[in-house]
């Protein structure tokens, strides 16, 4: 588009500040527009994307004068700039702004801060530490969600960079108490087992609970099985209950019934048949909710309680003294399993039978250390961490 096209629209979107000479085909800036007129033509140009009109504008009308000299439309000037600016814009306008001005209080935050927040929000990565240079804290929050927690979940990981080269403290928590960690097992950020083990060299705490009681491992059986591993070469605990349910990871994937997640705990050595405060297994938890026969989500359930019962997970007789409640009617998921165990199915291998008294009389905490301590062949190791167990 020519230069004379540009000014042209800008002109004919009620912009005062510029005017064109078609003759000439040369840029002439209206000298007579009010300061507030161009700002907003500065705000025009940088939403059309017309950054070589700037600078005249600059030069014309804020040679001796601040943009912060019209404050509410600097404002909204620079807010432009970091929802979808770029740097070199955003540094061209400030080297015409006050330096006190990004200091003035907005909602018990700076400006700097208030304009940090909105290049967080949209994701606008090259302008976060140039805004954090001049006095936007990286440890602000939004409706009480930090900066760092609201790149994350928002998956914007070129803005978490920016946030951490600015000083960031990666160990603070959101209002919920969870950490970093957490936040990305739940984000849509691809590279997410790097991101975690850079989280942790950084001095997150991989064990810390949020306020739900649940560790970074629960979080990462419902929402991402890759992360899963990853947690336990760090040392987490694959048979971890959370804190409000005892309620271990594999209770948990068993509940969102996400297989990958079921599979990945059994293969690095979750217990299948720990009790929670209500006494369920895992198990329990996969058939709590498949009581509608002919509903697509029970048959899910059901078909993948039928692989997991020939593995060798159970249900068992909840205790009444157990859990303080008085036994009251049927108890519709024994009933449901005790109707799976008598379908017909193939018997189980004596190596499995095996397997599965062996993986039972070891210590929860430490299932693979204790395999892999025991004095048998290498192959038979491999086979108590059950490498063939998979969903059909």
């Amino acid at each position: 588009m020519l230069f004379k096209e540009k000014l042209y629209l800008v002109w004919s979107s009620d912009s005062s500040a510029i005017s064109l000479n078609e003759s000439s085909n040369m840029e002439l800036v209206n000298p007579y527009a009010t300061r507030e007129e161009a700002v907003s033509a500065l705000q025009h140009c940088v939403t059309r994307g017309f950054t070589d009109v700037i600078d005249p504008i600059l030069k014309t009308h804020f040679k001796t004068s601040k943009l912060s000299d019209a404050p509410s439309e600097c404002v909204e000037l620079l807010t432009c700039v970091a929802k979808s600016g770029s740097l070199d814009v955003l540094q061209r306008l400030l080297g015409h702004v006050d330096p006190e001005f990004l200091e003035t209080a907005y909602s018990h935050r700076t400006l700097a801060t208030k304009l940090l927040t909105v290049a967080v929000t949209n994701g606008n990565y090259s302008v976060c530490g140039a805004l954090v240079a001049r006095g936007g804290d990286p440890n602000g929050h939004i409706n009480g969600t930090t900066l760092l927690h609201t790149a994350v979940s928002r998956g914007h990981e070129k803005v978490l960079d920016a946030l951490v080269e600015g000083g960031a403290d990666l160990t603070l928590k959101d209002r919920r108490g969870e950490n970093l960690i957490s936040s990305v097992i739940m984000s849509n950020i691809k590279n997410k087992v790097n991101l975690v083990s850079r989280l942790v060299s950084g001095g997150v705490d991989p064990k810390s609970a949020g306020d739900n009681g649940k560790q970074p491992i629960h979080v990462a059986a419902a929402h991402s099985a890759d992360v899963i591993s990853r947690l336990v070469e760090l040392d987490c605990d694959v048979n971890q209950p959370d804190v409000v349910h005892s309620d271990t990871p594999l209770h948990i994937a068993c509940c969102r019934c996400n297989e990958k997640s079921i599979e990945t705990l059994i293969k690095i050595g979750a217990k299948f048949n720990l009790t929670n405060n209500e006494g369920e297994t895992p198990l329990a938890k996969l058939i709590k909710f498949a009581t509608n026969t002919v509903d697509f989500h029970s048959k899910l359930r059901m078909k993948l309680a039928r692989q997991l019962i020939k593995y060798g997970f159970v249900c068992k007789q909840k205790n009444s003294e157990r859990t303080n409640k008085r036994k009251i009617g049927r108890d519709k998921v024994i009933e449901l399993y005790q109707r799976l165990q008598k379908e017909p199915r193939e018997v189980s291998s004596l190596q499995h039978l095996s397997r599965l008294v062996i993986s039972a009389n070891l210590q929860p905490k430490t299932l693979r250390k204790a395999v892999f301590s025991l004095d048998i062949p290498h192959h038979l190791k491999d086979y108590l961490m059950f490498p063939d167990f998979r969903f059909s």
